[in-house]
């Protein structure tokens, strides 16, 4: 059995955070990559602890995940949605991504690193 969700691009998930739109948001990068910087409201669940937690993720309401490059995020989304989850992936991750709602964090030094990619771990 083959389950879809959607991709979405940067300009789509920009409009889906301008509306407010009742959705979570999760990214699945370090806690060192998250502390750097990320999207505005994001949740972080690293990829190495959701296997372990995702029972805690709404199943009423959409998840969007996004990792650095994406293919964790994709990795997420494939799993999740065959279980019940309301899942959408942020195709090519913040590498591709250029809304205006990325955010630097306090220990970040300069732009946020898009060039890195994280392994899929699970």
């Amino acid at each position: 059995m083959r389950v879809s969700f959607p991709m979405i691009d940067g300009q789509m998930l920009d409009d889906m955070l301008e509306r407010g739109g009742d959705f979570l948001l999760v990214d699945l990068r370090s806690e060192r990559e998250y502390a750097a910087g990320r999207l505005r409201g994001a949740v972080n669940i690293p990829c190495s602890r959701l296997r372990a937690e995702y029972r805690g993720l709404p199943r009423d309401r959409l998840v969007v995940f996004y990792c650095g490059r994406g293919s964790n995020s994709l990795l997420a989304c494939s799993r999740l949605a065959p279980l019940g989850f309301w899942v959408a992936d942020l195709a090519g991750g913040l590498a591709c991504y250029r809304g205006k709602f990325l955010e630097e964090g306090p220990g970040a030094q300069g732009n946020v690193d898009r060039s890195r990619r994280q392994d899929v771990q699970w």
